[in-house]
C-alpha cells in the first residue's frame, strides 16, 4: 500500500505522512511537519516551574525547576501559550499568555528582557536570584518564562505567580527593581551594547 506524501511546512520537502505529524497551533495555523524538523524546532517560550508541576514537564534543570520548551507544533503547557508580535517582515518576538482554561489564576509579577552579556543582564540575574530564594523559602508557585526574539542579543524574561500570592511578592519586587533595574542604564545598554 502506497503512503500519502505531505509537504513539510518547515523544510518544504515531500515526506511520507507516516514520517511526520499533523498539527494545529493556537493561532489556527495547521499543517504537516516532518519528524526531523519537529525534533529540531526551536522553542518559542521556555517555561520553568518552581513549586508547581504542569502535566507536560519535559525535564528538570540544574536549579530544580521543571521545564517545558513550547513551540508552535506540539509542545504545549496547560497553563501558558506563546503568542507572537510581528514588528515587520523580519523582526518580532514571542511572549507568554496565560491560557483561559489554566488551572491557576496566574498573574505577571515581572516582565523584562535579558540583554545578553551585559551589566544589565547581571543585575537582572540578581533580581531573579532574590525572588527565587524568597519563593523557595515560602513554597510559592512560580513560573519563570523565557521568550525568543528576532534580536539574538535579547530574550524575554517574565515571572508569573498565582494571584493569591501576588501581594506577598509585590513589595519585594518593587524594592529589588529600585536596586537592580535602572531604566537609564538599561536604555544606554540597548543603545550602545555596553
Amino acid at each position: 500500500m502506497k503512503t500519502k506524501k505531505e509537504k513539510c511546512v518547515h523544510c518544504e520537502e515531500l515526506i511520507d505522512s507516516e514520517e511526520g505529524m499533523y498539527f494545529e497551533n493556537d493561532d489556527g495555523e495547521h499543517g504537516f511537519i516532518c519528524e526531523i524538523c519537529e525534533q529540531e524546532a526551536e522553542w518559542d517560550i521556555r517555561i520553568e516551574y518552581l513549586n508547581y508541576s504542569d502535566d507536560e514537564i519535559e525535564f528538570e534543570n540544574e536549579e530544580g525547576f521543571e521545564v517545558i520548551e513550547a513551540n508552535g507544533y506540539n509542545r504545549v503547557s496547560r497553563e501558558f501559550k506563546s503568542e507572537y508580535k510581528r514588528l515587520d517582515g523580519w523582526r518580532g518576538y514571542s511572549y507568554p499568555v496565560v491560557r483561559e482554561d489554566a488551572t491557576e489564576e496566574w498573574v505577571e509579577l515581572v516582565s523584562d528582557n535579558i540583554l545578553s552579556m551585559s551589566e544589565d543582564a547581571e543585575n537582572l540575574k540578581k533580581l531573579d536570584s532574590a525572588v527565587i530564594e524568597f519563593v523557595r523559602e515560602n513554597k510559592i508557585p512560580l513560573a519563570r518564562i523565557y521568550s525568543r526574539s528576532s534580536n539574538v542579543f535579547s530574550t524575554g524574561y517574565d515571572l508569573f505567580v498565582p494571584k493569591k500570592h501576588l501581594k506577598k511578592l509585590e513589595m519585594l519586587v518593587r524594592t529589588l527593581k529600585k536596586e537592580y533595574r535602572d531604566k537609564g542604564k538599561y536604555f544606554n545598554t540597548v543603545a550602545t551594547g555596553e
